[in-house]
Protein backbone atom coordinates (compact mmCIF):
# COMPACT_ATOMS: atom_id res chain seq x y z
CA UNK A 1 0.00 0.00 0.00
CA UNK A 2 2.91 2.45 0.87
CA UNK A 3 4.24 2.01 -2.67
CA UNK A 4 0.84 2.33 -4.08
CA UNK A 5 0.48 5.91 -2.42
CA UNK A 6 3.96 6.49 -3.20
CA UNK A 7 3.40 6.25 -6.76
CA UNK A 8 0.85 8.24 -6.76
CA UNK A 9 2.32 10.95 -4.22
CA UNK A 10 5.55 11.66 -6.75
CA UNK A 11 3.58 11.41 -9.53
CA UNK A 12 5.28 8.64 -11.02
CA UNK A 13 2.67 7.30 -13.09
CA UNK A 14 0.73 10.13 -14.44
CA UNK A 15 -2.29 9.94 -17.00
CA UNK A 16 -2.02 8.81 -20.31
CA UNK A 17 -4.41 9.16 -22.88
CA UNK A 18 -4.44 6.13 -25.38
CA UNK A 19 -7.32 4.42 -27.25
CA UNK A 20 -10.01 6.94 -26.51
CA UNK A 21 -9.43 6.43 -22.73
CA UNK A 22 -7.14 7.71 -20.31
CA UNK A 23 -4.63 5.08 -18.27
CA UNK A 24 -1.31 5.01 -15.85
CA UNK A 25 1.61 2.76 -16.34
CA UNK A 26 4.31 1.73 -14.81
CA UNK A 27 7.21 -0.47 -16.31
CA UNK A 28 8.74 -3.39 -14.92
CA UNK A 29 12.33 -5.00 -15.75
CA UNK A 30 14.09 -6.96 -13.46
CA UNK A 31 13.84 -11.03 -12.70
CA UNK A 32 11.29 -12.29 -10.62
CA UNK A 33 11.50 -11.00 -7.04
CA UNK A 34 9.62 -9.77 -4.28
CA UNK A 35 9.43 -5.94 -6.00
CA UNK A 36 7.81 -7.41 -8.94
CA UNK A 37 4.87 -9.30 -7.28
CA UNK A 38 5.02 -6.01 -4.92
CA UNK A 39 4.61 -3.40 -7.53
CA UNK A 40 1.87 -5.59 -9.47
CA UNK A 41 -0.23 -5.70 -6.57
CA UNK A 42 0.44 -1.77 -5.84
CA UNK A 43 -0.58 -0.95 -9.08
CA UNK A 44 -3.93 -2.39 -8.52
CA UNK A 45 -4.89 0.13 -6.23
CA UNK A 46 -4.92 2.57 -8.38
CA UNK A 47 -5.66 1.09 -11.49
CA UNK A 48 -2.33 1.16 -13.26
CA UNK A 49 -1.54 -1.15 -15.57
CA UNK A 50 1.64 -3.12 -15.59
CA UNK A 51 4.29 -3.61 -18.18
CA UNK A 52 6.90 -5.86 -18.04
CA UNK A 53 9.97 -6.64 -20.22
CA UNK A 54 11.97 -9.51 -20.85
CA UNK A 55 15.43 -9.74 -19.96
CA UNK A 56 15.91 -11.02 -23.60
CA UNK A 57 14.46 -8.14 -25.01
CA UNK A 58 16.55 -6.03 -27.65
CA UNK A 59 17.07 -1.90 -26.79
CA UNK A 60 14.43 -1.86 -30.21
CA UNK A 61 11.71 -3.82 -28.42
CA UNK A 62 12.11 -1.70 -25.15
CA UNK A 63 12.13 1.19 -27.48
CA UNK A 64 9.11 0.47 -29.43
CA UNK A 65 6.83 -0.55 -26.13
CA UNK A 66 7.89 2.93 -24.28
CA UNK A 67 6.86 4.56 -27.39
CA UNK A 68 3.62 3.34 -27.46
CA UNK A 69 2.96 3.22 -24.23
CA UNK A 70 4.60 6.93 -23.24
CA UNK A 71 4.87 5.29 -19.69
CA UNK A 72 7.75 7.46 -17.87
CA UNK A 73 8.39 4.92 -14.38
CA UNK A 74 10.08 1.79 -15.07
CA UNK A 75 11.15 -0.53 -12.02
CA UNK A 76 14.00 -2.18 -12.55
CA UNK A 77 17.73 -3.96 -10.86
CA UNK A 78 20.44 -1.31 -11.40
CA UNK A 79 21.91 -3.07 -14.28
CA UNK A 80 18.45 -2.25 -16.51
CA UNK A 81 18.73 1.42 -14.88
CA UNK A 82 21.80 1.37 -16.59
CA UNK A 83 20.68 0.53 -19.87
CA UNK A 84 17.51 2.90 -19.89
CA UNK A 85 19.93 5.62 -19.02
CA UNK A 86 22.02 4.56 -21.89
CA UNK A 87 19.14 4.40 -24.18
CA UNK A 88 17.92 7.99 -23.71
CA UNK A 89 21.90 8.90 -23.87
CA UNK A 90 21.58 7.24 -27.85
CA UNK A 91 18.07 9.56 -28.03
CA UNK A 92 15.85 6.45 -27.38
CA UNK A 93 13.48 6.12 -24.39
CA UNK A 94 12.55 9.61 -24.35
CA UNK A 95 9.40 9.24 -22.54
CA UNK A 96 11.24 7.57 -19.08
CA UNK A 97 12.04 10.53 -16.42
CA UNK A 98 11.86 8.18 -13.28
CA UNK A 99 13.75 4.93 -12.57
CA UNK A 100 12.79 2.99 -9.37
CA UNK A 101 15.56 0.76 -8.57
CA UNK A 102 15.12 -2.45 -6.31
CA UNK A 103 18.26 -2.75 -4.89
CA UNK A 104 21.02 -0.51 -4.20
CA UNK A 105 22.20 2.35 -6.52
CA UNK A 106 25.59 2.06 -7.34
CA UNK A 107 27.82 5.16 -7.44
CA UNK A 108 27.17 7.34 -9.47
CA UNK A 109 24.28 5.88 -11.26
CA UNK A 110 22.00 8.85 -10.28
CA UNK A 111 24.61 11.69 -11.38
CA UNK A 112 24.40 9.84 -14.70
CA UNK A 113 21.07 9.41 -14.86
CA UNK A 114 20.53 13.39 -13.90
CA UNK A 115 22.47 14.29 -16.46
CA UNK A 116 19.73 12.76 -19.52
CA UNK A 117 16.41 14.11 -17.07
CA UNK A 118 15.83 10.87 -15.15
CA UNK A 119 15.31 11.02 -11.76
CA UNK A 120 16.88 7.74 -9.60
CA UNK A 121 14.81 6.60 -6.99
CA UNK A 122 15.11 3.89 -4.28
CA UNK A 123 12.12 1.24 -3.51
CA UNK A 124 12.30 2.03 -0.46
CA UNK A 125 12.30 5.83 -0.98
CA UNK A 126 9.01 5.45 -2.63
CA UNK A 127 7.63 3.49 -0.14
CA UNK A 128 8.64 5.82 2.70
CA UNK A 129 7.24 9.00 0.25
CA UNK A 130 4.02 6.68 0.55
CA UNK A 131 3.96 6.03 4.05
CA UNK A 132 3.53 10.20 4.28
CA UNK A 133 0.87 10.34 1.89
CA UNK A 134 -1.99 8.29 4.33
CA UNK A 135 -4.47 11.01 2.84
CA UNK A 136 -4.39 9.39 -0.21
CA UNK A 137 -7.88 7.28 -0.73
CA UNK A 138 -7.59 4.53 -2.91
CA UNK A 139 -9.23 3.52 -6.65
CA UNK A 140 -10.66 0.32 -6.90
CA UNK A 141 -10.17 -1.60 -10.00
CA UNK A 142 -12.98 -2.98 -11.97
CA UNK A 143 -12.93 -6.47 -13.15
CA UNK A 144 -12.49 -5.13 -16.83
CA UNK A 145 -9.73 -2.96 -15.57
CA UNK A 146 -6.42 -3.86 -18.23
CA UNK A 147 -4.19 -5.85 -15.00
CA UNK A 148 -1.44 -5.90 -17.25
CA UNK A 149 0.22 -5.69 -20.72
CA UNK A 150 1.58 -8.99 -21.96
CA UNK A 151 4.05 -7.77 -25.07
CA UNK A 152 4.59 -11.11 -27.77
CA UNK A 153 7.89 -11.53 -28.61
CA UNK A 154 7.82 -9.78 -32.13
CA UNK A 155 9.62 -12.06 -34.01
CA UNK A 156 7.28 -11.41 -37.05
CA UNK A 157 7.10 -7.89 -36.87
CA UNK A 158 6.60 -5.26 -34.20
CA UNK A 159 5.80 -6.82 -30.84
CA UNK A 160 2.32 -6.76 -29.61
CA UNK A 161 0.91 -5.46 -26.33
CA UNK A 162 -1.97 -8.00 -25.07
CA UNK A 163 -4.35 -6.19 -23.25
CA UNK A 164 -4.89 -8.82 -19.75
CA UNK A 165 -7.76 -7.52 -17.32
CA UNK A 166 -8.25 -8.64 -13.95
CA UNK A 167 -10.96 -10.98 -15.12
CA UNK A 168 -9.26 -12.38 -18.07
CA UNK A 169 -6.26 -13.49 -15.58
CA UNK A 170 -8.67 -14.38 -12.60
CA UNK A 171 -11.01 -16.82 -14.49
CA UNK A 172 -8.21 -18.51 -15.57
CA UNK A 173 -6.22 -18.95 -12.11
CA UNK A 174 -9.73 -19.75 -10.40
CA UNK A 175 -10.74 -22.45 -13.24
CA UNK A 176 -7.69 -24.45 -12.78
CA UNK A 177 -7.94 -25.15 -9.19
CA UNK A 178 -10.98 -27.40 -10.13
CA UNK A 179 -7.74 -29.33 -11.53
CA UNK A 180 -4.66 -28.93 -8.65
CA UNK A 181 -5.51 -28.84 -5.17
CA UNK A 182 -3.15 -27.27 -2.86
CA UNK A 183 -3.14 -26.73 0.82
CA UNK A 184 -2.78 -23.08 2.48
CA UNK A 185 1.00 -22.43 3.24
CA UNK A 186 2.53 -24.73 0.34
CA UNK A 187 5.29 -23.61 -1.82
CA UNK A 188 5.58 -23.07 -5.39
CA UNK A 189 8.54 -22.05 -7.14
CA UNK A 190 8.70 -18.30 -9.42
CA UNK A 191 11.27 -18.81 -12.44
CA UNK A 192 9.47 -18.28 -15.34
CA UNK A 193 8.73 -14.26 -16.70
CA UNK A 194 6.19 -12.71 -14.72
CA UNK A 195 6.00 -10.79 -18.39
CA UNK A 196 4.27 -14.25 -19.50
CA UNK A 197 0.83 -14.53 -19.33
CA UNK A 198 1.65 -18.48 -17.76
CA UNK A 199 3.60 -16.94 -15.08
CA UNK A 200 0.62 -14.36 -14.28
CA UNK A 201 -1.75 -17.66 -13.67
CA UNK A 202 0.61 -19.23 -12.21
CA UNK A 203 0.68 -16.05 -9.58
CA UNK A 204 -2.83 -16.03 -9.25
CA UNK A 205 -2.93 -19.49 -8.51
CA UNK A 206 -1.34 -18.91 -5.89
CA UNK A 207 -2.83 -16.12 -4.39
CA UNK A 208 -5.90 -17.53 -4.63
CA UNK A 209 -4.58 -21.09 -3.05
CA UNK A 210 -2.60 -19.28 -0.04
CA UNK A 211 0.92 -20.33 -1.25
CA UNK A 212 4.09 -19.46 -0.41
CA UNK A 213 6.20 -18.10 -3.36
CA UNK A 214 9.34 -18.66 -3.81
CA UNK A 215 11.48 -16.58 -6.36
CA UNK A 216 14.80 -18.17 -7.74
CA UNK A 217 18.23 -16.45 -7.60
CA UNK A 218 17.95 -15.09 -11.31
CA UNK A 219 20.23 -17.49 -12.65
CA UNK A 220 18.57 -20.29 -14.16
CA UNK A 221 22.00 -22.67 -14.42
CA UNK A 222 21.34 -22.11 -10.15
CA UNK A 223 17.35 -23.48 -10.40
CA UNK A 224 18.20 -26.95 -9.16
CA UNK A 225 19.87 -25.24 -6.15
CA UNK A 226 16.91 -22.99 -6.17
CA UNK A 227 14.83 -25.84 -5.69
CA UNK A 228 16.66 -27.78 -2.78
CA UNK A 229 16.78 -25.19 -0.52
CA UNK A 230 12.73 -24.11 -1.34
CA UNK A 231 11.52 -27.37 -1.52
CA UNK A 232 8.75 -26.51 -3.95
CA UNK A 233 5.19 -28.22 -3.88
CA UNK A 234 4.11 -26.96 -7.07
CA UNK A 235 6.77 -26.68 -9.74
CA UNK A 236 5.86 -25.22 -12.99
CA UNK A 237 7.26 -25.28 -16.25
CA UNK A 238 8.35 -25.27 -20.33
CA UNK A 239 9.23 -27.99 -22.32
CA UNK A 240 12.58 -26.51 -22.89
CA UNK A 241 13.98 -26.92 -19.28
CA UNK A 242 12.06 -30.28 -19.30
CA UNK A 243 13.78 -31.66 -22.11
CA UNK A 244 16.96 -30.52 -20.37
CA UNK A 245 16.30 -32.06 -17.27
CA UNK A 246 15.29 -35.28 -19.22
CA UNK A 247 18.31 -35.28 -20.90
CA UNK A 248 20.64 -35.02 -17.67
CA UNK A 249 18.68 -37.53 -16.18
CA UNK A 250 19.26 -40.07 -19.31
CA UNK A 251 22.71 -38.87 -19.34
CA UNK A 252 23.13 -40.05 -15.70
CA UNK A 253 22.01 -43.43 -16.39
CA UNK A 254 23.49 -43.75 -19.36
CA UNK A 255 26.71 -43.19 -17.55
CA UNK A 256 26.08 -45.84 -14.93
CA UNK A 257 28.47 -49.14 -14.95
CA UNK A 258 27.83 -52.21 -13.80
CA UNK A 259 25.67 -53.74 -11.28
CA UNK A 260 24.44 -49.69 -10.75
CA UNK A 261 23.64 -49.71 -14.40
CA UNK A 262 21.04 -52.44 -13.82
CA UNK A 263 19.52 -51.81 -10.71
CA UNK A 264 18.52 -48.81 -12.49
CA UNK A 265 17.43 -50.01 -15.92
CA UNK A 266 15.07 -52.16 -14.09
CA UNK A 267 13.78 -49.59 -11.70
CA UNK A 268 13.01 -47.60 -14.82
CA UNK A 269 11.42 -50.12 -17.17
CA UNK A 270 9.48 -51.52 -13.97
CA UNK A 271 7.77 -48.25 -13.15
CA UNK A 272 7.12 -47.34 -16.77
CA UNK A 273 5.13 -50.78 -16.96
CA UNK A 274 3.59 -49.96 -13.57
CA UNK A 275 2.68 -46.55 -14.54
CA UNK A 276 1.03 -47.23 -18.21
CA UNK A 277 -1.23 -50.20 -16.67
CA UNK A 278 -2.39 -48.70 -13.70
CA UNK A 279 -1.22 -45.17 -13.62
CA UNK A 280 0.39 -44.78 -10.32
CA UNK A 281 3.92 -42.82 -10.56
CA UNK A 282 4.86 -44.15 -7.00
CA UNK A 283 6.79 -47.06 -6.25
CA UNK A 284 7.62 -48.28 -2.50
CA UNK A 285 10.52 -50.09 -3.38
CA UNK A 286 11.88 -48.80 -6.60
CA UNK A 287 11.48 -44.79 -5.00
CA UNK A 288 13.08 -45.75 -2.28
CA UNK A 289 16.18 -47.32 -3.81
CA UNK A 290 16.51 -45.27 -7.08
CA UNK A 291 13.91 -42.51 -7.65
CA UNK A 292 14.30 -40.87 -4.35
CA UNK A 293 17.50 -39.08 -5.37
CA UNK A 294 16.58 -37.70 -8.65
CA UNK A 295 13.18 -36.50 -6.52
CA UNK A 296 15.85 -34.78 -4.27
CA UNK A 297 17.05 -32.83 -7.16
CA UNK A 298 14.04 -30.13 -7.09
CA UNK A 299 13.58 -30.49 -3.71
CA UNK A 300 12.00 -33.73 -2.92
CA UNK A 301 8.49 -31.98 -1.93
CA UNK A 302 6.90 -31.75 -5.50
CA UNK A 303 3.25 -33.10 -5.67
CA UNK A 304 2.71 -31.54 -8.96
CA UNK A 305 4.28 -30.22 -12.22
CA UNK A 306 2.74 -28.46 -15.12
CA UNK A 307 3.89 -27.89 -18.30
CA UNK A 308 2.46 -25.70 -20.95
CA UNK A 309 3.43 -23.08 -23.83
CA UNK A 310 4.57 -25.95 -26.71
CA UNK A 311 4.16 -29.86 -27.41
CA UNK A 312 6.32 -31.93 -25.18
CA UNK A 313 7.34 -35.66 -26.34
CA UNK A 314 5.58 -38.29 -24.89
CA UNK A 315 8.73 -39.98 -23.55
CA UNK A 316 9.72 -37.03 -21.95
CA UNK A 317 6.89 -36.51 -20.15
CA UNK A 318 6.47 -39.87 -18.70
CA UNK A 319 9.71 -40.23 -17.60
CA UNK A 320 9.78 -37.81 -16.14
CA UNK A 321 6.62 -38.56 -14.29
CA UNK A 322 8.40 -42.38 -13.00
CA UNK A 323 11.08 -40.10 -12.10
CA UNK A 324 9.70 -37.11 -10.01
CA UNK A 325 6.93 -39.71 -8.48
CA UNK A 326 4.29 -36.83 -9.08
CA UNK A 327 2.21 -36.37 -12.19
CA UNK A 328 3.09 -33.83 -14.62
CA UNK A 329 -0.15 -32.13 -16.18
CA UNK A 330 0.05 -30.59 -19.65
CA UNK A 331 -1.82 -27.44 -20.70
CA UNK A 332 -2.47 -25.51 -23.56
CA UNK A 333 -2.85 -22.19 -24.20
CA UNK A 334 -1.98 -18.44 -25.41
CA UNK A 335 -0.88 -15.01 -24.07
CA UNK A 336 -4.28 -13.79 -25.56
CA UNK A 337 -5.97 -16.35 -23.59
CA UNK A 338 -4.44 -15.30 -20.15
CA UNK A 339 -3.01 -18.99 -20.31
CA UNK A 340 -4.12 -22.20 -19.81
CA UNK A 341 -7.62 -22.54 -21.65
CA UNK A 342 -6.69 -26.39 -21.65
CA UNK A 343 -5.60 -28.52 -19.04
CA UNK A 344 -5.44 -32.11 -18.60
CA UNK A 345 -7.16 -33.93 -14.92
CA UNK A 346 -4.23 -35.18 -12.70
CA UNK A 347 -5.55 -38.60 -12.64
CA UNK A 348 -5.32 -38.86 -16.65
CA UNK A 349 -2.65 -41.88 -17.74
CA UNK A 350 -3.22 -40.76 -21.91
CA UNK A 351 0.00 -38.62 -22.47
CA UNK A 352 -0.10 -36.68 -25.93
CA UNK A 353 -3.22 -34.48 -25.03
CA UNK A 354 -3.77 -31.29 -23.22
CA UNK A 355 -7.37 -31.96 -21.81
CA UNK A 356 -10.23 -30.28 -21.89
CA UNK A 357 -11.30 -26.45 -21.96
CA UNK A 358 -11.20 -24.86 -18.45
CA UNK A 359 -15.14 -23.84 -17.24
CA UNK A 360 -14.48 -20.43 -18.50
CA UNK A 361 -13.53 -20.78 -21.96
CA UNK A 362 -15.76 -22.62 -24.94
CA UNK A 363 -14.10 -23.63 -27.68
CA UNK A 364 -15.02 -24.38 -31.72
CA UNK A 365 -12.86 -26.05 -34.80
CA UNK A 366 -13.04 -23.76 -38.01
CA UNK A 367 -12.50 -25.63 -41.18
CA UNK A 368 -9.37 -25.39 -42.88
CA UNK A 369 -10.24 -27.24 -46.00
CA UNK A 370 -6.73 -25.80 -47.70
CA UNK A 371 -4.87 -27.85 -45.31
CA UNK A 372 -7.58 -30.75 -45.12
CA UNK A 373 -8.90 -30.14 -41.56
CA UNK A 374 -12.52 -30.41 -41.31
CA UNK A 375 -15.03 -30.38 -38.73
CA UNK A 376 -16.56 -33.71 -39.71
CA UNK A 377 -13.23 -35.54 -40.25
CA UNK A 378 -14.03 -39.19 -39.24
CA UNK A 379 -12.78 -40.30 -36.49
CA UNK A 380 -11.88 -37.07 -34.74
CA UNK A 381 -13.16 -33.85 -35.63
CA UNK A 382 -10.24 -31.33 -36.54
CA UNK A 383 -10.19 -27.77 -37.30
CA UNK A 384 -8.62 -24.52 -36.13
CA UNK A 385 -9.43 -23.90 -32.38
CA UNK A 386 -11.47 -20.81 -32.28
CA UNK A 387 -12.07 -19.38 -28.52
CA UNK A 388 -14.96 -17.41 -26.87
CA UNK A 389 -15.22 -16.28 -22.98
CA UNK A 390 -14.05 -13.93 -19.65
CA UNK A 391 -10.38 -15.71 -20.16
CA UNK A 392 -9.97 -13.96 -23.89
CA UNK A 393 -8.34 -10.67 -23.99
CA UNK A 394 -10.06 -7.76 -24.88
CA UNK A 395 -6.94 -7.13 -27.90
CA UNK A 396 -3.76 -5.33 -28.71
CA UNK A 397 -3.01 -1.79 -27.71
CA UNK A 398 -3.29 0.44 -30.50
CA UNK A 399 -2.97 -2.49 -32.96
CA UNK A 400 -7.05 -2.10 -33.92
CA UNK A 401 -5.88 -3.86 -37.12
CA UNK A 402 -4.05 -6.91 -35.23
CA UNK A 403 -7.23 -7.12 -33.28
CA UNK A 404 -9.58 -7.80 -36.15
CA UNK A 405 -7.56 -10.10 -37.67
CA UNK A 406 -7.79 -12.13 -34.25
CA UNK A 407 -11.59 -12.48 -34.16
CA UNK A 408 -13.89 -13.88 -36.14
CA UNK A 409 -17.42 -11.62 -36.68
CA UNK A 410 -18.93 -13.00 -34.17
CA UNK A 411 -16.36 -12.73 -31.82
CA UNK A 412 -14.16 -15.78 -31.83
CA UNK A 413 -10.62 -15.70 -31.12
CA UNK A 414 -8.86 -17.40 -33.73
CA UNK A 415 -5.41 -18.90 -32.11
CA UNK A 416 -3.85 -20.47 -35.11
CA UNK A 417 -3.66 -23.87 -33.78
CA UNK A 418 -5.00 -26.70 -35.08
CA UNK A 419 -6.77 -28.89 -33.07
CA UNK A 420 -7.87 -32.45 -33.20
CA UNK A 421 -10.67 -33.80 -30.27
CA UNK A 422 -11.25 -36.72 -28.89
CA UNK A 423 -14.79 -38.19 -27.98
CA UNK A 424 -14.45 -37.59 -24.29
CA UNK A 425 -13.89 -33.79 -25.16
CA UNK A 426 -10.35 -34.11 -24.75
CA UNK A 427 -8.07 -32.28 -27.31
CA UNK A 428 -4.69 -32.68 -29.39
CA UNK A 429 -2.67 -30.21 -30.52
CA UNK A 430 -1.41 -31.24 -34.42
CA UNK A 431 -0.80 -28.36 -36.04
CA UNK A 432 -0.42 -24.67 -36.61
CA UNK A 433 -2.52 -22.62 -39.45
CA UNK A 434 -0.07 -19.95 -39.05
CA UNK A 435 3.75 -19.59 -38.81
CA UNK A 436 3.89 -22.37 -41.41
CA UNK A 437 5.88 -22.55 -44.76
CA UNK A 438 4.47 -24.19 -48.00
CA UNK A 439 7.22 -25.77 -49.80
CA UNK A 440 7.47 -26.08 -53.58
CA UNK A 441 5.24 -29.33 -53.67
CA UNK A 442 2.40 -27.79 -51.70
CA UNK A 443 3.27 -29.65 -48.15
CA UNK A 444 2.97 -27.66 -45.36
CA UNK A 445 5.79 -27.40 -42.66
CA UNK A 446 5.71 -26.20 -39.12
CA UNK A 447 9.10 -24.86 -37.61
CA UNK A 448 7.73 -25.63 -33.92
CA UNK A 449 7.48 -29.48 -34.51
CA UNK A 450 10.81 -29.22 -36.50
CA UNK A 451 12.61 -27.39 -32.97
CA UNK A 452 10.79 -29.33 -30.36
CA UNK A 453 12.52 -32.91 -32.22
CA UNK A 454 15.98 -30.89 -32.76
CA UNK A 455 15.48 -29.65 -28.94
CA UNK A 456 15.85 -33.19 -27.76
CA UNK A 457 19.46 -33.82 -28.96
CA UNK A 458 22.40 -33.52 -26.72
CA UNK A 459 24.01 -31.79 -29.16
CA UNK A 460 21.83 -28.93 -30.05
CA UNK A 461 21.88 -26.19 -26.98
Amino acid sequence: MNLAKGLMAMNLCPQISGEDQLWRFVGIWAKNCWEWTTTLLAAMHYRITAVGFYDAMSVEQVDFILNQTEMSTIVCTADYAKKLIDMKKSGKAVCVNAVIVTDSVPAGLAEEAQQVQIECHTFADVCAKGEQASNLPFEEPTKDDVYIFSYTSGTTGDSKGVKLTHDNVLSCSRCTLSRVTMNPGETLISYLPYTHSFEQSVFGFGMIQQLKIGFYTGDPARLVEDCQKLQPHFFPSVPRLYNRIYSKLRAGLDAATGCKRWLATRAVDAKIANYEATGVVTHGCWDALVFKKMSALLGGQVRYMVTGSAPIDKAVIDFLKICFSCPIIEGYGLTESAAGTCIMDVEDTVTGHVGGPIESVKFRLKDLPEMNYTSSDKPYPRGEICMYGPSIFKGYYKRQDKTDEAFDEEGWFLTGDVGMVYPNGSIKIIDRSKNIFKLSQGEYIAPEKIEQIMGLSQWIA
